[in-house]
């Protein structure tokens, strides 16, 4: 549904029952060892950021927000 909503003259009437869909997940992370972590973190900020579910939710994404921020014990190291 993503690829299409944006397209001009394209007309969504109705998802597909969960059964029949096949969702594709995105994970972000910023690992120990990353080279920026400090935009890496940024970006991740953003993209849970109410103007950016805005765009998410509008071409047709859905956003699975934390409940609460992951500490690192809980992390691969």
């Amino acid at each position: 549904m993503s690829e299409l909503l944006p397209v001009p003259g394209v007309t969504f009437v109705g998802e597909l029952p969960d059964n029949l869909q096949y969702i594709t997940r995105f994970a972000g992370a910023v690992t120990i060892s990353a080279d920026h972590p400090q935009e890496g973190k940024a970006l991740l900020t953003y993209l849970a950021s109410p103007a950016a579910q805005e765009t998410i939710h509008a071409t047709g994404m859905r956003s699975v927000a934390a409940a609460a921020p992951v500490s690192q014990k809980d992390t691969v190291q």
